[in-house]
Formats: C-alpha cells, sequence, structure tokens
C-alpha cells in the first residue's frame, strides 16, 4: 500500500500526503487548489509519465519552471517500506535525464521502471471519467486493451510459432499442422499458444520450420525474414496493444513498399519495349560465337597487315638513314683526305732540330769557374793566416804602447802604507818599451803592404769568378728558353702524330663501313630483282621497297575495318536483344520475388489483426462477464456490454437489448457501472500476477469532476 507522496517542483508545488486507502479530495467550487496535481503526480511517481499528456522529459518538465522535478512514493510492502524517487533533470547528460532512485540507489529510468514492476506492482489505474468519455472510440478501446491482462501477456516466441502455423496452414494446407499438434498433446494452434509452454512452442516452430524447408525452402527464408523483421521491434517495456500497433505499422509500411517495387518493376518492363526476343538471332544470321569469331579473324588480319606496313616503314625509314650516312661517310672521307698534311709534321721536325742546334754548351765555362775556385781556395786560406797575424802584430803593438803611457804617470803606492811612495828609477824599462814598439812598428807596416798586395790579388780573382757566374747563368737561361721551345715543338709534334693517327683511324672505319653498305645495299638489289622476277605467286605480296605496297596495304586495311565494324555492329545488337532479354527476366524474377514476399507479408499482417481481434474479443468478453457477476449483486436488471472489434467501439447498459451508451459523467447509469468496471480490469490484472509470484499493487485514482451529490456518494459507496 502506498502511504505517502511526496511532490517538489511538479506545477511548482511543493508537498507531501499521506494516503489512508480511500481518500477523497475535494473543494467547494474553487479551482486551481492542487486535485488534479495530487492526482497527475500519483501517475507519474508510479509511472514515470502522465498518460495521455506527457510522455517524455520534455513534456514532463512543461509542468514547471525550474530545472527540476522531483516526486516520490512510500510503499509498505511485504519487505518494509520502500521509498522510490524519480527525478526529472533539465540539464543533464543523454540518458540521465531521468534517474530513479530505490532506497537511496540510483538506477537509470528503465531500470527503475522495470523494478517498480515488478516489485511493487504494476496494477494501478488512474482514472478520469471526463477524460476517458471524451476521447475517441479509438483510444478507449486501446485504453481498455491496455489495462487488461491478455495485453500484459504478450509472448513473443509463443505469437511467432502461432503465426508460422498460420502460414503453413494456408500454404500446405492444415492436415500437416494437424499432425504435429496431435504428436505435441494438443487439439489447435490457440489451445498450445494459450498455455504457452515454452518447450511444445519451440518444438512446434521448429516442426513447422523443417516442413515449410523441405517443401519450398524459398517461402520459408521470405516468412522468416518477415517475421523477425517483425519482432525485432518489440519494445520488452511495452503492452501487447503498443506492440501489435508498432507491429501492423510496420508490416504496413512494407506492404506500400512492396507495392511501390512491384509497381516500379511493371513502369520498368513498360519501358523495355515488347518482350519478343529470340536469343542467339541476328540480323546477318550469325550466332554470338561465329560473330566473336568473326571479329577476331578479322582482328587478326588487321593486325597482320599492320605488322607488315610497320615493316614496310621501318624498311623506308632504314633506307633513308641508310642513304644519309653514305653521304655522311663521303664527306668525312673527303675532309680526313685533305686533313692529313705530311709537310706540316715535316716542318716541325726541322724546327726542333734548329732549336737543339742552337742550344749553348756551359761546360767549358763550368770547368774553367771550377779551376779558378780550386786556385782560388789555398789563396784564401793564406790570406786568412796574413789577416790574423797582422791583428795579433797589431794587438801586441798596442799593448806596448799602453804600457809605455802608464809608465810616464803612473804613482806606485807602498802595499804596506799609504804615505810610503816607491822611488825606483823606470828608464831602463821605458827604453826597452820604445825599442819594442819600434820593431813591432815596422814589422806592422811590412805586413801591411804584403796584406794590400794579397788583398788586391783576392779582389781580382773574385771579380772573374763573379763575371764567369754571370756567363754561365745568361748561359743556362737562354738554354731553358731554348728548351721550353722544344718542348712545345715536340708536343705540337705529338698532337699532329695524335690526330694524324685518328683521322687515319676514322678514315679506315668509315671506308669499311662504307664498303659494307655498298655490299648490303648490292645484296638488297639481288633479292628485289628476284623478287620481282617472280611470276608464280598465288597472292599479290608487298615486299619492301615495292613502289606503292604501303598504299595496297592500307586499302586492304580499310577493307578489313569496315567488315570488322559491320560485325560489330551485328554483335551490338545481338548483345542489346541478349541483355534486353536477361534485364527482363530479371525484372520478371524481381517481380515475383517482391508479389511472393508482398502475399507472405499481407497474409502475416491478415492474420496479426485477427490476433489483435481475437484478444479485443477475448477482452470485452471476460469484461462483461466480471462486470455482469459484480452488477447482480446490486440489480439483476443490470447488464453491462462492450464491443471492441474493430472500428466499432460499444460501450453502456444493456436494457432489454438496446444498447444505452456512456455519454454524460452524471449519467446514473455511469456511475453505478463505472466502480464494477474498475474494479474488474484491476482484479483481473492481480490475478495475472499473482498467477507469476509477482507482488501487486491495486491503486484506483478516479478524478470526477461536477458530480452531483448523489453521484458522488454513489461512487464512493463503490469504491469502499
Amino acid at each position: 500500500m502506498i502511504i505517502r507522496l511526496i511532490n517538489a517542483g511538479f506545477k511548482d508545488q511543493t508537498r507531501t500526503v499521506l494516503f489512508s486507502g480511500l481518500d477523497l479530495f475535494t473543494s467547494a467550487n474553487v479551482n486551481g487548489v492542487g486535485k488534479s496535481a495530487v492526482l497527475e503526480t500519483f501517475k507519474l511517481a508510479l509511472t514515470g509519465e502522465i498518460p495521455g499528456r506527457a510522455k517524455n522529459v520534455d513534456d514532463i518538465l512543461q509542468f514547471t519552471s525550474l530545472d527540476e522535478i522531483k516526486v516520490g512514493i512510500v510503499a509498505e510492502t511485504c519487505r518494509g517500506a520502500v521509498h522510490v524517487e524519480r527525478r526529472f533533470l533539465r540539464f543533464a547528460a543523454k540518458g540521465e535525464k531521468r534517474p530513479v532512485s530505490v532506497n537511496g540507489a540510483v538506477k537509470k529510468f528503465e531500470e527503475g521502471s522495470q523494478w517498480v514492476r515488478q516489485h511493487i506492482g504494476a496494477v494501478s489505474i488512474s482514472f478520469d471519467p471526463f477524460e476517458f468519455l471524451n476521447l475517441t472510440d479509438a483510444k478507449k478501446r486501446q485504453w481498455i486493451i491496455a489495462h487488461s491482462p491478455e495485453s500484459m501477456r504478450f509472448d513473443p516466441e509463443t505469437l511467432h510459432a502461432f503465426l508460422l502455423g498460420r502460414m503453413v496452414e494456408n500454404i500446405l494446407g492444415t492436415g500437416i499442422v494437424h499432425s504435429l499438434l496431435t504428436a505435441l498433446g494438443s487439439k489447435s494452434l490457440k489451445e498450445i499458444c494459450k498455455k504457452a509452454d515454452p518447450q511444445k512452442v519451440s518444438l512446434l516452430r521448429e516442426g513447422l520450420e523443417d516442413v515449410l524447408r523441405q517443401q519450398d525452402p524459398g517461402i520459408l527464408s521470405l516468412i522468416l525474414k518477415t517475421l523477425d523483421a517483425v519482432f525485432r521491434i518489440v519494445g520488452k517495456y511495452s503492452s501487447s496493444e503498443e506492440n501489435s500497433n508498432a507491429m501492423l505499422r510496420h508490416l504496413k509500411t512494407e506492404i506500400l513498399r512492396l507495392k511501390n517495387a512491384v509497381r516500379d518493376q511493371d513502369i520498368a518492363l513498360a519501358c523495355m519495349g515488347p518482350a519478343s526476343f529470340n536469343t542467339g538471332v541476328f540480323p546477318t544470321g550469325q550466332g554470338l560465337s561465329d560473330c566473336r569469331q568473326g571479329i577476331l579473324n578479322l582482328s587478326e588480319k588487321i593486325e597482320a597487315l599492320d605488322k607488315r606496313m610497320e615493316s614496310i616503314r621501318n624498311q623506308k625509314a632504314s633506307d633513308n638513314k641508310r642513304e644519309q650516312r653514305i653521304v655522311f661517310l663521303e664527306k668525312n672521307i673527303s675532309r680526313l683526305v685533305e686533313k692529313m698534311n705530311p709537310d706540316m709534321n715535316d716542318a716541325l721536325i726541322k724546327m726542333r732540330a734548329l732549336l737543339h742546334h742552337k742550344r749553348q754548351q756551359p761546360d767549358a765555362l763550368q770547368e774553367k769557374l771550377k779551376n779558378l775556385n780550386r786556385e782560388l781556395s789555398p789563396f784564401a786560406v793564406d790570406f786568412q793566416a796574413q789577416e790574423n797575424k797582422l791583428r795579433q802584430l797589431t794587438d801586441q803593438l798596442k799593448f806596448q804602447q799602453d804600457k809605455l803611457e802608464t809608465l810616464g804617470c803612473a804613482q806606485f803606492a807602498c802595499p804596506v802604507a799609504d804615505e810610503i811612495r816607491c822611488d825606483t828609477d823606470m828608464a831602463p824599462y821605458r827604453e826597452i818599451l820604445l825599442a819594442n814598439i819600434e820593431r813591432l812598428g815596422a814589422e806592422e807596416k811590412i805586413m801591411c803592404q804584403s796584406f794590400a798586395s794579397a788583398r788586391q790579388a783576392l779582389s781580382a780573382c773574385q771579380s772573374e769568378i763573379a763575371a764567369l757566374d754571370a756567363q754561365l747563368a745568361d748561359m743556362l737561361a737562354g738554354n731553358q728558353k731554348i728548351q721550353r721551345e722544344i718542348g712545345l715543338v715536340e708536343e705540337q709534334i705529338q698532337l699532329e702524330e695524335k690526330e694524324t693517327a685518328k683521322a687515319h683511324g676514322q678514315l679506315t672505319a668509315y671506308r669499311e663501313e662504307m664498303s659494307a653498305m655498298e655490299e648490303e645495299m648490292s645484296a638488297m638489289e639481288e633479292e628485289m630483282s628476284a623478287m620481282a622476277s617472280e611470276t608464280n605467286r598465288s597472292a599479290p605480296e608487298i615486299y619492301p621497297g615495292e613502289e606503292g605496297g604501303a598504299e595496297i596495304l592500307a586499302e586492304e586495311k580499310a577493307a578489313l575495318i569496315l567488315a570488322r565494324q559491320d560485325q560489330q555492329r551485328s554483335l551490338d545488337e545481338g548483345l542489346r536483344l541478349q541483355g534486353k532479354k536477361e534485364a527482363v527476366d530479371k525484372l520478371l524474377g524481381q517481380k515475383k520475388l517482391w508479389q511472393q514476399e508482398l502475399k507472405i507479408v499481407k497474409q502475416i499482417h491478415d492474420l496479426l489483426g485477427c490476433v489483435q481481434e481475437e484478444m479485443a474479443s477475448a477482452i470485452a468478453g471476460a469484461l462483461e462477464t466480471e462486470v455482469n457477476d459484480v452488477l447482480k449483486l446490486i440489480d439483476h436488471d443490470y447488464h453491462f456490454t462492450l464491443n471492441l472489434q474493430g472500428a466499432n467501439f460499444e460501450m453502456g447498459w444493456n436494457r432489454d437489448g438496446k444498447v444505452i451508451p456512456f455519454k454524460t459523467i452524471n449519467s446514473a447509469h455511469f456511475v453505478i457501472f463505472i466502480v464494477p468496471f474498475l474494479a474488474a480490469l484491476i482484479q483481473r490484472l492481480a490475478r495475472t500476477r499473482d498467477k507469476t509470484g509477482l507482488p501487486t499493487l491495486k491503486a484506483l485514482c478516479i478524478e470526477a469532476e461536477s458530480l452531483t451529490p448523489d453521484n458522488l456518494r454513489a461512487l464512493l459507496q463503490g469504491l469502499s
């Protein structure tokens, strides 16, 4: 039981409502006090949406000026109190705008909603009579089916086996399906699908697929393809009615697509023209292979002609090159003969001999210079000795003179006492010194005269040697100049010899090449003469060099090309006709395949519609029975009627065979009938959950405005 409802932000309200089990919210003709807000908050907290008004988070956030709505419930369960809180955030990442908190544990929207259905229960109905009566018949029908256990018992595997069984019955008859059902202990497809035994359903599906696979694998492939596509759109958290409608919409889309595809094939076939084709018959009367072979043969002939024409062109080009080469050789031979001049080489040899003769011989001069140097060497040694002796004599003379000068002014002091003076007579010693000085002066004079003579002789000898050195240097410089001139002449001689050898080699090579070409031309002329003299040629042949040969081959090639073009046109026409027939066959095959698929999709669509109608019929019958069982406790004359088949929605009071529909909220019969009707809906849903062991929450919210006091009292009595 839900004991508390919390609203923080929905319709900019903040309130907590405590429930007792049967609660009435009224106002004395005052609107805007929050009665509807309580009921809508209850819907939002329990289901995460406001049925018919707001399904996604953007629609829900339109009921507030805030950035967040927070609603919650506190429910008493067998395991204790459970607090479920739902938040709707304006600014959050994708997939995180509708978190659900269960006892503080945050879950995503789908996971949280599933937890609420599994642990609190899903048997809750929020009913607004005024809103219900203003719905279209289709919406009313959908609302009743969505709140019925048949809608909740939707099993894709069972429905898949049921549709496959019906398709096998349509294609192969009921006998095969009946034998499979008998083997499984069932009498009909409805029975085995009603029990929904997973093992039997799986065995039935495998048996049906095996039968179709043996009879027509193509049909089986199309059926399974269609069914797989249909069941891929089944929503995990959607009701049977929602899934069925989605599947029917998908099938209708496929039917439209296949119809358009078949129509497109018909248009394409109409554009192809009349379908009268004879594959392999062509305007020339030949087959495709004959045309291809003929084109191949003509191409080979054209290729052979191209080779022969290329050979002729190459031969002509070769002849032109040969003639140009001969002219070139003749010119170069004449040039080389003129270039080879032996007189120039003889003149260079004579010049070289003259230069050799002009060279001077410095040997005698060098020998004379050598002898002078030999004679000068002892003389120079003697001159050096005399110079040394003169220097010694001069030194002795200067020494004696210094001693004499010292004796004249010397004062000798006693080494013992300064006041003691030497009175010795130095005259004898002075005389000896004067005699030595005189003798040494005479010897110095004689030596100076001898040294001057030697110096003069040495200078003369050195002058002669210098003159000879200068003469030798001039001679050597002249010889070097002459040697350079000789080198230049020898280089010129070598260059002339090389040029002469090169010219001689070229001349020999040119003459040999000229001779070979003349021999080749002679051989070709003999061959051409032999070919021209033949008279037993079976077909006209063109040989290289024949006048007009290339033109004859070009004409023959043009004729072959025209013949090949004719053959190609014939082949293209044949291929066009063959391609047209293949395209038509392909279009017809694709059209047949799509027609077959369209037929299967239509059958599955009709079968699914029948299933939906059967489900609606079963819901209407069960509701009539249960509501009337309750009404008998009030009055045996009250009889509730409900028709949900097709577009004929009918709901009202069956009074003596005449149905009085519910039109206004204040009609007495509507108030009398509404409580049993809603109670039957809740009880049927609750029983379904009880069978599966799921917890069940029975909650009925009725929003009824402008009821008369009597009708309100009757409504409360019915609810209590």
